[in-house]
């Protein structure tokens, strides 16, 4: 009695392939998904926190057409909020140029009232902050307190006497105060390292897809 071959497998193997390769794209989409979804997240908080902060200026300049300041108070927001677009400063020039535009005094009130509400659990925190918000990563570490190693010295810097005074208070000391800029532009390139090491892991997801 003669036996029929089935043909079965022969006729699967194309449907086999063709599911493989769709699960591959759907492996590397979903890598793709995670990495711009970790860029959204990042962007999203960051956003957040420029937000919060021009929130909480604002806060403190309520219109009141009642009293006739209306037009001055949206005068008010709109220095605050040209102020707030021009941080973090990212250069040295744009350092340079800042440290000109303090020269004013006006300008120098709007720069602390933009600095007071950014806030913190405590005063390090604040000032913690207060230096992100104002200095990006690769411009602190171009920069440190004395000027040593030729980079540029911010001991005398208008833009970090204002933080300061903005931020201290009877419960935190000029001293304290300095004492952890000092110790945040000291460390600097961990902070860099680690921001880097973010980076890294997510280029990695779309490498290894």
């Amino acid at each position: 009695m003669q036996t029929t071959q089935c043909s079965c497998s022969g006729e699967l193997a194309p449907i086999k392939e063709e599911l493989r390769a769709i699960t591959l794209q759907m492996t590397t989409f979903n890598k793709e998904f995670l990495f711009f979804e970790r860029f959204i997240e990042s962007f999203v908080m960051a956003t957040k926190r420029e937000f919060e902060v021009l929130k909480k200026i604002l806060k403190e300049l309520p219109l009141t057409a009642a009293t006739g300041s209306t037009t001055s108070n949206m005068s008010k927001r709109e220095e605050l909020k040209e102020v707030v677009d021009l941080l973090p400063l990212t250069t040295l020039e744009d350092l340079k140029s800042f440290e000109q535009f303090l020269i004013e005094e006006n300008n120098s009130k709007l720069f602390e009232a933009v600095i007071s509400p950014i806030g913190g659990k405590n005063g390090d925190d604040h000032i913690a902050n207060a230096i992100k918000h104002c200095f990006h990563l690769s411009l602190q570490n171009k920069c440190n307190w004395s000027g040593m190693n030729e980079k540029e010295p911010l001991k005398s810097a208008t833009i970090i006497k204002l933080i300061i005074n903005s931020i201290c208070t009877s419960q935190y000391s000029i001293t304290q105060a300095q004492s952890r800029i000092k110790y945040l532009l000291q460390h600097t390139y961990d902070r860099m390292k680690s921001e880097q090491k973010k980076n890294d892991a997510n280029y990695t997801i779309l490498e290894e897809s």
